[in-house]
């Protein structure tokens, strides 16, 4: 690890950008043994035979705003306030969390963009984040309209992550 970040919202900036609201991809939806909260934009790989076909790939990087129609996936409220952390590795890589596969940060190779936002940044000893990039993702990236048409065709597996719910408002609020 060369980096990690964190970005704070307040429940006021999340109720005025959707954009800052986390992402909820309940257990069991792809292979995650726990609830997965995720900033909109984060990626996370989905494996399947319909992505070979249709991509050219079996693995793909999807944003987890795009598997909001995807079984009970759905946008947290802006009930709290809410901070992401973000892991910097030398090069772009997949990190498993809760038995899910999920990219760590992308610079690509404009890595102000990154450090222009106002994220506290904690960095390796020598480490000069204005010289970090990377050259290209460590799986292909669908674009929105790509990962929405491949969340249509994978299987449903709506039954089994109910079972793996404990019922709540935010849960049946998103049924």
């Amino acid at each position: 690890m060369q980096a990690i970040s964190q970005q704070s919202y307040s429940r006021a900036e999340q109720r005025l950008n959707t954009d800052f609201r986390p992402i909820v991809i309940p257990a069991g939806t792809f292979s995650n043994s726990r609830d997965l909260h995720l900033s909109p934009a984060h990626r996370l790989m989905v494996t399947d035979n319909q992505a070979e076909l249709l991509f050219g790939s079996s693995e793909v990087l999807v944003a987890a705003k795009t598997a909001l129609e995807y079984a009970w996936v759905h946008q947290q409220p802006a009930d709290f306030d809410v901070t992401y952390f973000h892991i910097l590795l030398p090069t772009h890589e997949l990190v498993l969390v809760e038995e899910m596969w999920a990219e760590s940060l992308f610079l690509g190779d404009m890595p102000e963009r990154v450090l222009e936002t106002g994220k506290i940044w904690e960095t390796l000893d020598g480490f000069d984040m204005s010289k970090a990039t990377h050259n290209g993702t460590v799986r292909p990236v669908l674009r929105r309209h790509e990962a929405r048409s491949l969340m249509c065709r994978l299987p449903d597996c709506i039954d089994q992550v109910a079972a793996q719910q404990v019922p709540n408002e935010v849960f049946y609020a998103a049924a």
